[in-house]
């Protein structure tokens, strides 16, 4: 979805994804997939609604597999639609977390130098001071 902001005007670069996802939100789970995925952010197609403002629990299946691994991040959902979500990254869930989601924007991203340089400015989802 678009938010008004002009693509250069993003701290952070998106990178276009097809993997699975899952959408918690306490204990309803929607499924849908990645549609492009940054340090910032996420966006997911989904077949239902999910209210702004409402925190979530994401986990993107890496692999695509039942048993694939998982990368879990929290997330406040800041734009709905009737088939997508954007969802603002709050903070990154478990030991191995932040290095799939790096890894992950890293391998798909067009300009891997740039987003390097972008991984650099931040200590985990937020920027250095």
């Amino acid at each position: 979805m678009m938010d008004g902001r002009r693509v250069d005007e993003r701290r952070t670069s998106r990178v276009a994804l097809g993997i699975r996802a899952e959408v918690w939100q306490g204990r309803r789970v929607l499924h849908g997939h990645v549609v492009n995925l940054s340090l910032g952010g996420v966006a997911v197609a989904l077949d239902a609604l999910v209210p702004v403002g409402e925190c979530c629990t994401v986990t993107l299946m890496l692999d695509g597999g039942a048993d694939s691994p998982r990368c879990t991040l929290e997330a406040t959902v800041v734009r709905s639609g009737p088939t997508e979500a954007d969802l603002a990254l709050t903070a990154v869930v478990g030991l191995d977390g932040m290095e799939h989601l790096r890894q992950l924007v890293l391998f798909n991203a067009s300009e891997p130098d740039r987003v390097a340089g972008e991984f650099e400015r931040f200590v985990g989802l937020r920027p250095r001071d």
